[in-house]
């Protein structure tokens, strides 16, 4: 694939669970705080892509399906399945929030790609929230291949502080 120019209107986000999870719970008041600075960044014209990990719930349902599976693979696609539902909590938090947002969790890379490229030409401040798009990576993993894919920032955000300084 090739690399995209760095764009300074354009980030990519890697958020660790601990901003929306407290105590192995999803914390809804994180989620808000993250589509608050998400919605500012958006109004600034900045492009963003956020990637959120399984985190506790993820781990939950690895444990359990360890129990009836050894398989990578399986254990592999059950994270990032959990990972898309934090993503799906994003991208209704933004869309309640009336910020312009991909309608549901981006599952491949060529899907957020496509949808940038779409877009080229027209207003920016576009979010799209997506978890773990590829089985075996970590969401930080992803974020950085997304972001040389898409030539943004690359942002490792393990609390809302990081955000809002952006």
């Amino acid at each position: 694939m090739p690399r995209a120019k760095s764009n300074p209107k354009r980030l990519c986000v890697s958020l660790e669970s601990r901003v929306f999870y407290k105590k192995d719970n999803i914390d809804t008041a994180g989620i808000r705080a993250v589509s608050n600075e998400l919605k500012r960044l958006a109004q600034d014209g900045i492009d963003v892509v956020l990637v959120v990990g399984g985190g506790p719930l993820g781990a939950r349902y690895l444990k359990i399906v360890h129990q009836f599976s050894r398989n990578r693979e399986q254990l592999d696609q059950i994270e990032s399945m959990a990972s898309m539902v934090n993503a799906k909590l994003f991208v209704e938090s933004l869309r309640v929030l009336k910020v312009r947002t991909f309608p549901k969790p981006a599952s491949t890379l060529g899907e957020i790609a496509d949808f940038f490229s779409s877009m080229r030409g027209r207003e920016r401040g576009f979010v799209v929230a997506t978890g773990i798009i590829e089985p075996g990576k970590t969401p930080k993993q992803c974020a950085a291949a997304i972001s040389r894919r898409l030539g943004g920032q690359l942002v490792i955000a393990s609390d809302i502080q990081q955000l809002e300084k952006l």
